[in-house]
Formats: C-alpha cells, structure tokens, sequence
C-alpha cells in the first residue's frame, strides 16, 4: 500500500486508516483483536481512535493489539480529546456492565439503540481546559500502551473551544518533549472554516467527513502545509446499492461500462474515489467485519491505475444516481 508524507510534520503513513469508532460493537475481545489484525495484514499501517470511542474502551482494545504485535513502529496513530466518556465507564464495574450489556445487544439488535442513546447521554463534551487536555493525554498514552501519540485532535471543538486559555501552549508543550507528534482539529466540517480563519494555529492536521456529494475537502483553501485526512466515504453505500436496483435505464448502462454491474464493486470505487480526491492525506473507513475490511481495500488497491478521467466519470455517474434516488 501507498505511502504518504504528512505534510510537515515529519510522519508518513499509509493512504487507508482504519477507523475505530465501532470497535467495541463486537461482543468478543477476540473479535475486535480480528479486525484490528484484518486490518493490519492488509497493510493498513494507521488507526484512527478518540478517548470516548467504545464509552471509553477502544483506545485499550487498539493498546492492546499495539503490545500484543509490537507493531508500534511500523505505525501511526490518532486519537482524540474533548469528549469524555461517562466516569462510570472507567471503572471496573462499569466495563463489567458495558460488557454485559454489549453481548446482549448482539443477541437482541433492537436494544443496541436504547443502550447507545443512554450512554451517549452521560458523555462529556467541550472538555477543551488545559487540565482536561491533561488527563486525556495520559489516559491515551496509558490505553494505548505508548509514550507518544503521531496525531492528537481537538474533538468536535469550536472556535471558542480552541481559544481556551493556555490550550495552544500545552499542545505546543507535549509536541516539544515527544508525547505528541502534531496536533490539529477533528471536528464537523461547518466548525472548521471560522477556526482556519481566526485560530490557524491548531490547524496544522484536519480530519473531516468527505464523500460523495459532500465534498468538504474541496471547500478548504489548498495548502502544502496542512495535513487533512478524510472519513466518510463509504456512509453513501447503501444508498448506491438501493438505487442501482431502481435506477434508470441510462443510468445502468453507464454503470455496466465501468464494469459496475455487480453492487460489490461499489465500496472500492467508493473509497478509491475518496483516495484520488485526497492524495496527500490518509482515507480513513471503518467495517465491522474482518472479510469486509479485506475485500474492501483489496477492491480500492486494485482502482491504482484509473486515470482521472475515470475517476470523473465514475463521480458523476454516482452523483447522478444518488440524485436519481432523491427524487423520488
């Protein structure tokens, strides 16, 4: 897989991440230990994780998979702070809970949702004071398993959030004695544009949604300097996959020329799309299934010699049955 320099901040990394928002959906620690290796032998040599990703417990599910490989040096890593997960969720009776709760959920799909909203109601956000920042630090460095973080994120923070007093001199702070590599924003796209235009200090790295349709990278003033990494791609899938079935005629035969009749091609033109849009910056996805994250970045990897033209092809065409699909 493709190697990328980010920007300026001496790293480099691979041109797919693998995103950890939905790690711990799994029930079993075996089974969140196999998407991670998924991942990995794919050649997927950077992971993307927050301090309150799994309420709290992703970031030691990826530590854990760090020691147990040994991996550290052969990757990057980002996490996030600003959003806390509930304080029960640290402890050991609340992961007990969590636990129990999440194999019941497996067996019982309908009560994922009234758990999720119950534990996202206890989640702490704009967590942005210096001493917060802190401790989110040193609970990522301690999960994780490591003594530095590559890419450290404000999460979800909005102009105000990144004014906090002495906020920028901390990061600058850890950045100097090695506990962070580069710091930046991964935030909602509509809070990024007033942070670049009055704060551009902690601006260096922006991750963002960038998708079909929802092209955010674009909007952004160009820059060698700054990193942007992209997550998102595949969310518009599904409404692919539907309105290729109910498409019309004209818009199938356009399909059929890229070799799009079969719908399981779609994820890697998708996320090969989303790689030739960000060439400089890392294409994150996230699936729930080992056979899916191999099959997926398989099927991307083998888009590398599409030109262009293809690639305009392939987003117009896609825009165009997604259109179709909203009319009617």
């Amino acid at each position: 897989m493709r190697e990328i320099p980010l920007g300026e901040t001496g790293l480099s990394t691979t041109v797919i991440g693998y995103g950890c928002a939905g790690l711990m959906r799994p029930a079993m620690e075996a089974d969140r230990q196999a998407l991670l290796k998924a991942a990995f032998d794919c050649g997927i040599r950077h992971f993307d994780v927050a301090r309150y990703y799994g309420h709290g417990q992703a970031e030691g599910i990826l530590g854990r998979f760090i020691a147990d490989t040994r991996c550290r040096d052969e990757i990057t890593v980002t996490t996030k702070f600003g959003m806390e997960p509930p304080a029960m969720s640290g402890s050991s009776r609340g992961r007990f809970l969590m636990g129990f709760a999440r194999k019941v959920a497996s067996i019982h799909p309908s009560v994922r949702k009234l758990l999720s909203a119950r534990a996202s109601a206890g989640v702490r956000k704009n967590c942005f004071d210096v001493a917060s920042a802190r401790q989110s630090l040193e609970t990522s460095l301690r999960e994780l398993r490591t003594d530095h973080i590559d890419l450290f994120l404000l999460h979800e923070a909005t102009l105000e959030d990144t004014q906090s007093e002495g906020l920028l001199e901390f990061l600058e702070d850890a950045k100097t004695v090695g506990k962070i590599r580069a710091f930046g924003l991964g935030s909602e796209f509509p809070l990024v544009p007033p942070i670049l235009e009055k704060n551009p200090a902690v601006t260096g790295v922006i991750q963002i949604a960038n998708c079909l349709g929802q092209w955010n990278r674009r909007l952004l003033p160009q820059s060698n300097e700054r990193v942007v990494n992209t997550h998102g791609a595949l969310k518009v899938l599904p409404a692919l996959e539907s309105g290729l079935k109910s498409a019309p005629n004209d818009l199938v035969r356009a399909w059929e020329v890229m070799g799009l009749s079969d719908p399981s091609a779609l994820a890697g033109w998708i996320l090969g799309l989303a790689m030739h849009d960000n060439p400089c910056g890392i294409s994150l996805f996230s699936s729930t299934q080992p056979a899916r994250i191999r099959s997926n970045v398989a099927a991307a990897l083998s888009h590398s010699t599409r030109t262009s033209a293809d690639w305009k092809q392939f987003e117009q065409t896609a825009e165009a049955l997604l259109a179709a699909q909203l009319s009617r």
